[in-house]
């Protein structure tokens, strides 16, 4: 029962909108003595077998202690003061975004002895409204989710998750309270390592043996997490510690242990071969440490073809024999964790997870193009305890996540064959293709990459009508950068389709009846570059010792520049403010009952959202007396702006028993209570590739 709640555990956690900062969790609480006085001055210290160094607080003039920033591990915590009896508490398990209380009561007596306390360790928020799912790397990494065993495959443990499963991508899709996987964001010890593109957790990689915990959060009240949709999800990596440590792992699912339900054709399947390693220690004992991981990936994808198919390939190309899409790639974690003093606690990490594999379809008859996905990513913080009631974090990440897509020869057009025509719209239209030959049509490169400064402070007040842990900073992304460029294979000749001559013998040869020719061997179909510029404030108040009220605002000023055009696509400050109650029902911290209430306001002028003047323009292209591509004059298209508001208020006063159960909410990210008015303003333009087909005789 322990193991399954350490691996497991439904909690009514801080939570956030789409990208959350607070990865670790917190314990605080009140030092007294038998009598209930207050005592100033006390040493708190919290140690783990499984992190690296001490955390260490002591009590203000008030007997209030906080240990921040405690990654995920089960604690002991010592509490010292001459003149009493050491008090030691252990086995407080932190988890991802978990703030725990934990008041001591201390023994008169000489510090040399020690008063033990026994007591289970308290399992709820105290202090944020909301709910999460708690998810352990080791229980993630132990139980067969899914076949590929990508590391996000820990969404499926979220309450009200929809998994899209396949077998021709490198992680599966989630659908979260009805989100989709372009409304949420993961980050990775707090740094942004989701693609510029989209956040879709394929583009990221790690070894399942990196993850030390994740929290999953899908609704709740977090200033300091930018305004979106969807769910979040926080991950925080294992660390080296002074003793060494390592495991290692294998994964295999051979093919045999597929079923193939396709007679005299192929089957869509998937088999692994997947060897990983992770370990950690000591670079410089008490300072200094480190933690890698390396998994290999390799495997296949199965193509599915039905058996006349199959046989008609083979008739167009003797040489062609049923194949898989193969993939493989290197995926790296390292990581540094250094004490520098009493003050200051630095982190950083490098990440390489590309991975590549064969993109053909199921008409294909040869492996055409290959595909990569991922990247690199950088980030580092410096963490620090200026007093016993301010501390900070600032940190840095970088990463050029994308996917980019090459042909292994240039050379030939791309041959599609298709059993019959008809005329469609003045044009012969090819039906039921039964291969493609000699090439594919077109390669993509998508150079993606972003970068994100933060910087979050915490300060502590006592005496204002209870207590006030203020929490404001700032997220930065002043460089996020998207370009699409289409390479069109064949000096721009990149099809030609045929149809057969006898529609019930492919054997006896296809005539062409079409080519496309492009002029140019490429185009640039995206590009474009956007910021986030966000302050946010939060004051989580606690008038009495059971009871926390949270009030918040963010401000994000958003910026999206469209270079192809040279337009400003969006200029817009949003405003989202948070108000949240929590109050334990039980003092032993095992029930409790919560509400929020979240917004996001825009400006009421369309023009701050959209430049009048600039936006509403359209450029195709045409060609110049040089066959070079060029746009056309502009015109313009029409555009409106308006309001579109919508309101939400569902009402959520829960017990903490009631935490598995996922209520039915908008599908604002799954707010209990939400207030949204929101205006926005909708506009198109299109560029199309310069184009001639020809029709054969």
């Amino acid at each position: 029962m322990k193991t399954l709640a350490v691996g497991l555990l439904l909690l009514t956690c801080a939570a956030a909108e789409t990208f959350a900062q607070v990865t670790e969790g917190s314990i605080r609480g009140y030092l007294r003595d038998e009598q209930g006085g207050v005592l100033p001055g006390v040493t708190v210290t919290a140690t783990s077998p499984t992190v690296a160094g001490t955390y260490t607080a002591v009590t203000d003039q008030d007997g209030h202690y906080r240990l921040l920033t405690l990654p995920p591990g089960t604690y002991s915590l010592t509490a010292t003061l001459s003149g009493f009896s050491k008090s030691l508490r252990e086995d407080l398990i932190i988890r991802a975004g978990l703030n725990l209380t934990v008041d001591i009561v201390m023994k008169v007596g000489v510090l040399e002895e020690t008063m033990t306390v026994v007591g289970e360790s308290p399992l709820l928020e105290t202090s944020n409204p909301g709910q999460a799912v708690n998810v352990s790397g080791e229980m993630a990494q132990s139980i067969p989710l899914a076949a590929r065993r990508h590391w996000s495959e820990f969404l499926r443990f979220t309450p009200g998750a929809v998994v899209g499963d396949g077998t021709q991508n490198t992680a599966g899709t989630f659908y979260v309270h009805g989100a989709g996987f372009n409304s949420y964001v993961t980050t990775v010890d707090g740094s942004d390592m989701s693609s510029a593109q989209n956040p879709w957790p394929g583009y990221s990689d790690l070894p399942a043996g990196t993850v030390a915990d994740v929290q999953i959060a899908t609704s709740g009240l977090d200033a300091s997490t930018p305004l979106g949709f969807g769910v979040s999800a926080s991950v925080v990596t294992k660390s080296g510690t002074d003793s060494l440590h390592g495991t290692g792992t294998f994964a295999m699912t051979p093919k045999a242990w597929t079923a193939t339900n396709t007679p005299g054709g192929t089957s869509e399947y998937l088999t692994l071969v997947q060897p990983e390693i992770a370990g950690g220690g000591p670079i410089l004992r008490g300072r200094l440490w480190f933690f890698g991981s390396y998994r290999y990936r390799s495997g296949t994808f199965g193509v599915g073809r039905p058996a006349d198919q199959v046989a008609d390939m083979k008739a167009l190309d003797p040489s062609f024999e049923p194949f898989d899409k193969d993939i493989s790639g290197p995926i790296w974690f390292g990581k540094v964790t250094g004490q520098i003093n009493t003050i200051h606690r630095i982190e950083t990490f490098v990440n390489r997870d590309t991975t590549t594999y064969d993109i053909p379809g199921s008409f294909d008859t040869d492996k055409f193009r290959r595909e990569f996905i991922g990247g690199w990513g950088y980030s580092g913080r410096l963490s620090s305890v200026w007093t016993n009631w301010l501390t900070s974090r600032v940190g840095f990440s970088w990463n050029n996540k994308s996917f980019g897509r090459w042909a292994f020869r240039n050379d030939l057009p791309s041959r599609r064959v298709f059993q019959t025509v008809q005329a469609a719209s003045g044009r012969l239209t090819g039906v039921t293709q039964r291969a493609t030959l000699d090439n594919a049509e077109q390669t993509i490169d998508s150079p993606y990459y972003k970068w994100t400064i933060t910087a979050d402070f915490n300060a502590y007040k006592g005496d204002w009508l209870g207590t006030h842990d203020i929490r404001f900073g700032t997220w930065l992304q002043p460089v996020m950068h998207i370009e699409n460029i289409t390479h069109y294979l064949n000096g721009g000749f990149t099809t030609q389709d045929e149809v057969l001559r006898d529609p019930a013998n492919a054997a006896a040869g296809s005539i062409p009846y079409r080519r496309q020719i492009f002029d140019g061997d490429q185009i640039t179909s995206g590009l474009g570059n956007f910021a986030d510029s966000a302050f946010y404030i939060q004051d989580s108040w606690r008038p009495v010792s059971r009871a926390t009220v949270t009030l918040g605002v963010r401000v994000d000023w958003v910026k999206r520049h469209d270079e192809l055009f040279d337009i400003e696509t969006q200029n817009s400050v949003d405003v989202g403010p948070r108000l949240g109650v929590n109050y334990m029902l039980t003092s032993d911290q095992r029930n409790r009952s919560w509400s929020h209430l979240e917004g996001t306001w825009q400006p009421r002028d369309p023009a701050s959202f959209i430049q009048p003047d600039a936006f509403p323009l359209n450029r195709g292209m045409e060609l110049n007396d040089n066959r070079v591509a060029n746009y056309r004059s502009p015109r313009r298209i029409p555009r409106s702006c308006g309001w579109e508001p919508a309101i939400h208020v569902v009402p959520a006063v829960r017990s903490a028993v009631m935490a598995s159960t996922s209520p039915r909410t908008p599908a604002r990210h799954g707010p209990t209570w939400a207030c949204t008015t929101r205006i926005t303003s909708r506009a198109s333009s299109s560029t199309r590739p310069i184009r001639r087909s020809s029709m054969l005789a």
